[in-house]
C-alpha cells in the first residue's frame, strides 16, 4: 500500500511539473500549469492506471501501451467532465484544436498520452525482467 501512495505521490509532481513546462513553452510565459502547482492528483490516479494495466492485463507490449492511451484518454474525458459538472470550472479546454471532443480531450493530447504509456511501458518492462 505504501508503494502505490509513493508512486501517486511521484507521479503526481512528476505529471504537474510536466504540464507546467509544457503549458510555460505553448504561451511562451512561465505559468504552473493546473489545479495545485506541481502537484496534480490526475497525474498521480493516471500513473497508477498504466501500473496497474501493466501488471493486470496480461497481453503484448504493444496492447498494453493501446489499452494505456485509451485508459488515459478516458480519464481526462471523465475528469474534464467531473469538473465541469460537479466543481463548475473548466481547467482545460481544447476547443481551439481541430479534432476536438467537446473542448475535453483532443487529437494531440490523446497523442501525447499515448507516448506516454509507451515511455512507462518500456520503463515498468526495465524494472520487471
Amino acid at each position: 500500500m505504501i508503494a502505490y501512495i509513493i508512486l501517486f505521490v511521484l507521479f503526481s509532481v512528476l505529471g504537474g511539473v510536466l504540464d507546467a513546462v509544457y503549458c510555460s513553452i505553448t504561451s511562451r510565459k512561465y505559468c504552473t500549469g493546473t489545479l495545485i502547482p506541481y502537484f496534480s492528483a490526475l497525474y498521480g490516479l493516471g500513473g497508477l492506471l498504466l501500473v496497474f494495466i501493466f501488471t493486470h492485463f496480461q497481453a503484448s507490449f504493444w496492447k498494453q501501451v493501446i489499452a494505456g492511451g485509451i485508459a488515459i484518454t478516458f480519464l481526462e474525458l471523465s475528469a474534464s467532465i467531473f469538473c465541469m459538472t460537479c466543481l463548475k470550472r473548466r481547467f482545460w479546454n481544447y476547443s481551439s484544436s481541430r479534432y476536438n471532443f467537446q473542448g475535453h480531450i483532443d487529437l494531440l493530447h490523446t497523442f501525447f498520452w499515448f507516448v506516454i504509456s509507451f515511455l512507462m511501458r518500456l520503463i515498468f518492462s526495465s524494472f520487471n525482467t
